[in-house]
């Protein structure tokens, strides 16, 4: 008699009864690694990374810890160094100034002694006033900057500080409006006076300034104001104001007072007539002469 059986079928029955066998191996090899504890080796590996791992937290703390004082101490001696300078600035500044007034008091008395020595120092005390070497008072207009509020705290990178091209926009803006004198946190302004960043303060005459910047100006207070604010140097300081968030006011004062500019005399200067020229006649081609400054700075 014939074997009617499908061969497919058995075959069927022995991958079925394979695959029992093998899901409830993995089922009781699942089971025993649940219920036994972790091995010794496994634990004590364990523990050893996690020791590690708090050793290597507490000698940075330790080291941080250690460091922070000299930090410290570093930043406190360069504060303290940075202070004598400024105080050392402050005192030469004042030296000057009293050597200026005796000897402007000297020139006086030995120009006065003649019309033509009378006519030199009325000329010089015009052109020290012009020069911005002489202390001047009047109405005019102060233009104050400062940074934003979300700048505090920020690097000198940070779109709200006042940049030292927004200290120039306000110079120069009240300069074209007609100003006759003009100083920024009573650094006196002259010819050569140089505005310009370095890190997070502006150095107005090589002199550091913090905010709020303090622009004052002398001039006649109503249309040196209407000037200065329809002057495209105040149209790009309000856009920088929207965009950033400085701060910009502007104000009449019925008096500003500017110190005398205590930067050194220019190495050049151009007098419109010999010294030897008495008032009342033409006069003759411009003189160069030198000063003995060492600066190089040329109106």
């Amino acid at each position: 008699m014939a074997d009617n059986r499908d061969p497919a079928a058995s075959m069927a029955l022995l991958r079925e009864l394979v695959r029992d066998d093998a899901a409830q191996e993995y089922a009781e090899a699942a089971r025993r690694h649940r219920s036994e504890p972790p091995r010794a080796g496994t634990r004590a590996l364990l523990l050893l990374s996690v020791a590690l791992v708090a050793g290597v937290l507490t000698l940075a703390l330790v080291q941080n810890r250690a460091v922070a004082p000299e930090k410290e101490l570093a930043r406190q001696a360069l504060v303290e160094r940075a202070q004598a300078t400024q105080q050392r600035i402050a005192d030469l500044e004042a030296s000057i100034a009293t050597t200026r007034s005796d000897l402007a008091a000297a020139q006086e008395v030995l120009l006065a002694q003649s019309q033509e020595g009378q006519a030199l120092a009325d000329l010089i005390a015009a052109l020290e006033q012009q020069a911005g070497y002489t202390a001047v008072a009047g109405p005019g207009v102060v233009v104050v900057l400062d940074d934003a509020p979300s700048a505090a705290g920020g690097g000198p990178d940070d779109p709200g500080r006042v940049l030292d091209q927004d200290v120039v926009l306000a110079v120069n803006g009240l300069w074209l409006a007609g100003a006759e004198a003009v100083a920024v946190n009573g650094v006196r302004l002259t010819s050569t006076t140089a505005i310009r960043g370095a890190g997070q303060a502006i150095l107005v005459d090589f002199r550091p300034l913090v905010p709020p910047y303090r622009v004052e100006a002398i001039g006649a207070p109503d249309d040196l104001l209407a000037r200065f604010r329809a002057s495209a140097s105040a149209l790009g300081l309000a856009a920088v104001a929207e965009e950033y968030g400085i701060s910009v006011t502007t104000e009449q004062r019925a008096s500003v007072e500017l110190a005398a500019s205590t930067a050194l005399l220019p190495v050049r200067a151009r007098v419109p007539r010999p010294l030897g020229a008495t008032v009342g006649t033409s006069p003759a081609p411009a003189t160069s002469i030198s000063s003995t400054t060492p600066s190089e700075a040329q109106p």
